[in-house]
């Protein structure tokens, strides 16, 4: 699944495995693998670490991932992920977010919490506990939303086991 890495969006000269939809006036590539409940990561496609590679095939393996080229995570983030998820027909979906996606995230799952089922955050800078989870409760929605901050700086292996643990529960 190599075309899952940092390359994917980078490279001129291979084929374009992405699939596309048009939001407002612009086109969202996008990578698609995988089936069963979706989980969106959204990252910078320049995103160092070695967490990344294991991470999106280990998703891609038991879940349906979508990996979209997003835009700068900026006040228009939260239109723009409406325009994507409704754009792709997603359902609610468990949402990683990393780096400058993380806030804009947050804000997405405090405006529009219907729209996830949980939520990851990948922030720059290290921690003493690679995994912190806890909910987010509001006045839109019934359930808390469960998220779990992940911190680099910990082993790949002890993150991604974290994480996929996190995200293989059952949303309901």
């Amino acid at each position: 699944m190599s075309d899952l890495h940092d390359s994917a969006f980078a490279s001129p000269l291979s084929p374009d495995p992405c699939a596309r939809v048009r939001v407002g006036d612009c086109t969202t590539r996008y990578l698609r693998r995988g089936v069963g409940r979706p989980v969106v990561v959204l990252r910078a496609t320049d995103c160092d670490g070695e967490l990344w590679p294991p991470l999106l095939d280990a998703i891609a393996a038991h879940h349906r991932l979508i990996l979209p080229e997003a835009p700068c995570a900026d006040a228009a983030f939260a239109s723009w992920f409406r325009g994507f998820a409704d754009g792709i027909g997603l359902p609610p979906a468990t949402m990683i977010a990393a780096d400058a996606y993380c806030v804009p995230a947050l804000e997405l799952a405090l405006l529009e919490p219907e729209r996830l089922d949980r939520l990851v955050l990948v922030p720059r800078g290290r921690a003493e506990e690679s995994g912190v989870a806890g909910s987010l409760s509001t006045a839109a929605r019934q359930q808390a939303l469960p998220i779990l901050v992940v911190r680099r700086g910990h082993p790949a292996s002890d993150a991604l086991a974290t994480v996929e643990r996190f995200i293989a529960e059952d949303p309901s």
